[in-house]
Formats: C-alpha cells, structure tokens, sequence
C-alpha cells in the first residue's frame, strides 16, 4: 500500500460521492493510498481488485463496474501512457502533502477542464494556489498523524518516509503470471527498481503474461524473471502448430533449460 491519507467530515457531504455505492465509495477512498504524491494512479480492474479486496474475493467484472462509478462521477480522470491505464484524483492538488516525492506515472494528456475540485475535506478553503493546502489550524490528533511526514510512524526523523518500491511491489505481483516464494521475489523487486524504473518493469512484466507464445508451464519463477533482467528481454518466438496448438518439445531437454532458467 502506498501513503497515508487523509479524509475530512465533509467528505461524506459532496454530492459526487454520494451518488457512489459504498464498494465505489472504498474504490475511490482506496485510490488516494495507492497515488503517488502528484495523484496520479495505476488504473487497472486487475491492481485495484488485488490491492484493495485482496480478502473480498471480488470479480473482475464486479471491480470495472465500481471503477466505472467512480469515473461517472469525475472523480478520476482516466488515461493511458506508457501502455499502461492510469488515472488521476480529481481535485488532488487540495491533499495535503508534506515532502513530496516524485511523481511516479507521467501526467494525464490534458487537464479535463469541467473537473472541479472535489471539496471533500482535504479542502480547506484555504488554498494557495500553488499546489498545496494551506493549514486551517483544525489539526485533530488523527488527521494530524494522517498527513506525510507527520506522527509517529518509523522513518526518517522529521520527515516523510522515502518510497521503498512496496506499493508498486503490489502492482508488479498483481499481474505478473507466477506468483511463487513472495519473500523472494520482494527482495529482487528491490534490486531491480534501482536499474529500471518500475513503470518500465511493470509494462513488461504485463507484456510476458500476455505473450500468446509464453508456456504457463513454463513460466519463469518471478524472483528469477526480475534478477535477470528480463524485462529487457524481446517476445518470445512464436511455436509452431502440432494439431493443439503446441509444438512438439523433447521434454528433457526443455525440462534442462527450464532448470537453468530458474535456479534454486
């Protein structure tokens, strides 16, 4: 999960809000934690089922409609780039963010004009203009230890923890295609956001599931994927028909390289 966020009573009060189901309601509060500091998301039915109803069990078709409430109501804007379906919050610039870090997905194509802010709380009417809120001086203890950098929680004294790779740790499990030995592959996900950065290892970590030619039986294990660097990789070669689809394989021997491929 990314950061902490902060949501104030008049959320609840806004119109737009109030026209979503309550599912829709946790889609959208959910979406403020896995935004980078500039609002800006990985929008996908798959990451946000994985990320936010990990214990639900929802459908996929079930997650795209409470999406599709929630873009209903201009509270995102989606878009694509680099390959990938990302969104922003509407009215994001009214979330209070102490040190930002560095947007980690470029911006939307265009700024939607007829988006208003969302006047849901973290509003404070006081607004700067330059990007950030202003303090209204009604810091209650909880929304006081809700904004970056702010509390008690463990970091860097005195300011906002750096980002560890965790949050798009989630998006890069969600959908690569072999999900073993999690711990494993956490650590190697650490290693290789310090070569690529993780949209880039992310779109081609999609890439290989969606690869016609990719062998579910041969799938690479994920810490063995992300050690070797193989999202630099080119598509796999296509394989050639033997009546299903398949072609013919000596198994031993593509049982051989499987092992070298995916080292104990």
């Amino acid at each position: 999960m990314g950061r902490i966020r902060t949501i104030k009573p008049e959320f609840w009060e806004d119109d737009r809000v109030g026209q979503l189901s309550p599912l829709a309601k946790l889609v959208f509060i959910g979406s403020w934690n896995l935004a980078d500091d500039a609002g800006r998301l990985r929008w996908s039915a798959d990451y946000i089922n994985a990320s936010l109803f990990m214990y639900e069990k929802l459908s996929r078709n079930r997650v795209e409609k409470l999406m599709a409430e929630v873009e209903a109501q201009k509270l995102v804007t989606p878009y694509e780039a680099r390959g990938q379906g990302l969104a922003h919050i509407s009215g994001w610039h009214h979330q209070r963010i102490d040190k930002p870090q560095p947007a980690r997905f470029p911006p939307p194509p265009a700024v939607m004009g007829s988006d208003a802010p969302l006047e849901d709380g973290n509003d404070s009417g006081n607004d700067s203009g330059n990007g950030t809120e202003n303090d209204d001086g009604n810091d209650s203890l909880q929304e006081g230890k809700g904004r970056e950098g702010k509390g008690s929680g463990k970091g860097r004294e005195g300011g906002a923890r750096p980002d560890d790779g965790g949050s798009s740790f989630v998006e890069f499990w969600s959908v690569y295609p072999r999900r073993e030995a999690k711990g494993e592959a956490t650590k190697a996900w650490a290693k290789a956001i310090t070569k690529a950065d993780p949209p880039t290892i992310l779109a081609a970590a999609e890439r290989y599931r969606d690869d016609p030619n990719r062998d579910p039986a041969y799938t690479a294990h994920p810490t063995t994927w992300l050690n070797q660097g193989r999202w630099e990789d080119d598509p796999l070669p296509p394989r050639s028909g033997n009546g299903n689809g398949h072609a013919p394989r000596d198994r031993v021997a593509e049982a051989l390289v499987h092992a070298r491929a995916n080292p104990l």
